[in-house]
């Protein structure tokens, strides 16, 4: 019996948004942009660990913001307003072949509310 196709394992990363954190005066207070960057990042967390790494490429797409400055911007207004805490700044190479390292994050949760 063959699977109808969408059916199975997902394919975009999903991550649970409580509605106390959604509509809290602290969300209203984001910016559209942060607001999406803070969504993708909770699709990094595994929830094993308290800090999670992200490149720069792979939040350029699934945010699909075009724009570095945009999303360099989300995220150092999310780091001043206390939604999520940068713990390692990447390393960029400059020789041929050389590894950069992702930024490390960690989601510090002040906002984020249970109703359950």
């Amino acid at each position: 019996m063959s699977q109808r196709p969408g059916k199975g394992k997902r394919e975009k990363p999903f991550a649970a948004i409580e509605i106390g954190t959604v509509t809290s005066e602290h969300w209203e207070l984001l910016i559209r942009s942060e607001a999406h960057v803070y969504n993708t990042l909770k699709t990094f967390y595994r929830g094993k660990k308290e800090a999670f790494s992200a490149s720069f490429d792979e939040l350029k797409k699934r945010t699909r913001i075009k724009h570095g400055h945009t999303l360099d911007k989300s995220i150092q207004g999310l780091e001043k307003k206390g939604w999520i805490k940068v713990t390692r700044y990447a390393k960029h190479g400059k020789c041929r072949g050389l590894r950069v390292k992702p930024n490390e994050y960690e989601l510090t949760f002040q906002y984020d509310y249970c109703r359950w």
